[in-house]
């Protein structure tokens, strides 16, 4: 068991992230803040005493569920995230400026005309 102040603070600061991920417009940050709202609800739902413990199990579901909610969201703001990541700044053979290279050929051996 854990002091009923300890769980009770963690079961507000649950409430506090819950409604907050419900706020975010981003997918991405929703889904990270819905899961952390899970983490600390983890704990007064195993160790809080009887009253705090089912308002946890109560927010701890709720989380759980928001956050597989908004999974497929997450995902697809990742995927667009990591192809825009794929864009990747080089230098040409001769030139001093820096241009986009959208190829798959970027990693392909270059010849060295610096002699």
């Amino acid at each position: 068991m854990i002091k009923n102040s300890s769980a009770s603070a963690l079961t507000w600061l649950t409430a506090i992230l819950l409604c907050l991920g419900l706020l975010m417009m981003s997918p991405t940050g929703s889904f990270a803040v819905f899961v952390l709202a899970a983490l600390f609800a983890v704990a007064p739902a195993l160790f809080g005493k009887k009253k705090v413990r089912i308002i946890a199990i109560i927010f701890l579901l709720a989380a759980i569920i928001l956050a597989a909610n908004q999974y497929p969201e997450f995902q697809k703001e990742r995927a667009r995230f990591s192809k825009r990541g794929k864009i990747t700044q080089t230098q040409p053979l001769g030139t001093h400026g820096y241009y986009y290279n959208k190829s798959s050929n970027y990693y392909q051996q270059r010849p060295d005309f610096s002699t």
